[in-house]
C-alpha cells in the first residue's frame, strides 16, 4: 500500500494452508475470540497477495514466522476505507487504534502496541499527503499511456 514489500502470500497454496492452520492455533493460544475477522484478512490476502505489505516501517512484531497478523488486519481495513470523506478519517483512526488492540491481543506489550497506534494517528497528515502524491503519479502515468 505504501511501497513496502512483503512476500508472505506469494508462497504456494499448500504452505499458506499450513500457515493458516498454525495462525489459528496461535490466535487460540492468545485467547483471541474474533477469529473470523483475522481469517477474513488472511484469506483476502491469499487471493490478493499484491495488496499486502505488512508492517510498513518496523517489521519486528510477527505473529507467526514472517507474518504480522495485526498488520494484515490493518492493511485489510485500510483497503476498505474511503479516505476522502470525514467518515473515512474516523474509520482510519479507529483502524489505527484497533491495530494497537490487535497487537496487544497477540502478546505485545501495551506500550509497544499503543505507541504504534498513536504514531499512526500522528502520521495521518503525512498519510494523506502520500495518497495525494500517489494519485498524481497515477494520473501522470495514465496521461503518458494515452
Amino acid at each position: 500500500m505504501l511501497g513496502s514489500k512483503n512476500t508472505f502470500f506469494l508462497q504456494d497454496r499448500e504452505t499458506l494452508a499450513e500457515k493458516r492452520h498454525h495462525l489459528i492455533n496461535v490466535l487460540i493460544d492468545f485467547g483471541v475470540e474474533d477469529l473470523d475477522r483475522w481469517l477474513t484478512s488472511f484469506d483476502f490476502f491469499v487471493k490478493n497477495p499484491q495488496e499486502f505489505d505488512g508492517a510498513t516501517i518496523v517489521k519486528d512484531l510477527n505473529t507467526i514466522a514472517d507474518y504480522d497478523a495485526p498488520a494484515a488486519n490493518h492493511d485489510y481495513k485500510y483497503l476498505h476505507i474511503d479516505f476522502w470523506s470525514f467518515k473515512g478519517l474516523i474509520e482510519k483512526l479507529k483502524s489505527d487504534f484497533q491495530y494497537g488492540k490487535d497487537q496487544e491481543k497477540t502478546g505485545k506489550g501495551s506500550i509497544t502496541a499503543y505507541t504504534r497506534a498513536v504514531l499512526l494517528w500522528l502520521s495521518t497528515p503525512l498519510y494523506y499527503l502520500l495518497l495525494i502524491f500517489k494519485s498524481l503519479k497515477k494520473c501522470q502515468q495514465f496521461q503518458k499511456e494515452y
